[in-house]
């Protein structure tokens, strides 16, 4: 059987749109308020000769720029007369030329992991040595009694495996955090470091 109905169904749903005036799709001619700027302008002149028929200027922004710029060229005279100025960062004695030279410093340096993962980190480390598993899903809660979860940012075992490799890794320079506090994690580093 045939269906009748789909074709005017098609139809139904089709909306009807007027053909836009596309005439002044690229150029919209000047509108004017004013009858003595509409008989001067002329539309095969530029804007800024049509401005200057009428009496006005049509940059009066760059009459700004040039005016800086000839007040700049009126001051060479007051240029060669100006006092030096004084830089205080050259060192001016040997002391001073060593303490520039010296390098790094603790205060400069950019360490391979930041003080923030290093803190994460170690805590990590303190309560569940190497295994990064049991930390991923640490949720022993304080509001449960339990001493609190040392993994809040709930980091996956991968990386929490990469932080644990660079932390225990680090040179002692580099770790900013006091390992001494736990034994645990003083011995995990004699054994990365000895390997």
């Amino acid at each position: 059987m045939v269906k009748h109905g789909k074709s005017k169904k098609r139809r139904s749903s089709r909306t009807r749109s007027k053909i836009k005036n596309h005439t002044y799709a690229k150029f919209k001619p000047p509108q004017f308020s004013d009858r003595t700027i509409q008989r001067v302008w002329d539309s095969h002149r530029s804007v800024a000769d049509n401005m200057a028929a009428v009496g006005l200027r049509s940059n009066i922004n760059g009459s700004k720029k040039k005016a800086w710029s000839d007040a700049l060229q009126g001051r060479d005279g007051l240029r060669k007369e100006a006092n030096m100025v004084e830089i205080y960062d050259v060192p001016k004695n040997q002391s001073e030329m060593e303490a520039f030279s010296r390098g790094k410093t603790k205060s400069n340096t950019i360490l391979p992991m930041s003080i923030a993962n290093q803190k994460y980190i170690f805590e990590c480390l303190k309560k569940f040595g190497t295994d990064y598993g049991k930390a991923s899903f640490d949720i022993d809660l304080k509001r449960k009694g339990g001493t609190g979860y040392v993994n809040p940012m709930q980091y996956t075992e991968t990386k929490l495996e990469n932080m644990g490799n660079k932390f225990l890794r680090l040179k002692d320079n580099e770790r900013m955090v006091d390992v001494s506090s736990s034994q645990v994690v003083s011995d995990l580093i004699k054994s990365t470091n000895s390997s």
